[in-house]
């Protein structure tokens, strides 16, 4: 499932693993590097856009559409109204 934070079942048990490691080693340093899917950016993209567009609903009381709208910059709108 794109964007989706929850481990797999497989990772989950060397969490444990991890635990003990960092207790006992404190000054061991840990460097992650996240990987992301094509996948996992547009559904990120996504759900931060239906984020904005909810907040703008509920503080303007506009419907989808309207809020959608007053998402755009204003520098396209401008645009549209040369054509």
């Amino acid at each position: 499932m794109p964007a989706n934070v929850e481990l797999i079942v497989s990772e989950q048990a060397k969490i444990a693993d991890f635990i003990k490691l960092t207790t006992a080693k404190p000054k061991m340093k840990l460097s992650i590097t996240p990987a992301y899917s094509d996948v996992d950016v547009t559904a990120l993209k996504n759900a931060k856009l239906n984020e904005k567009i909810s907040q703008t609903m509920n503080q303007t009381g506009k419907d989808y559409a309207g809020a959608l709208a007053s998402l755009v910059p204003k520098e396209k709108k401008q645009r549209r109204k040369r054509r």
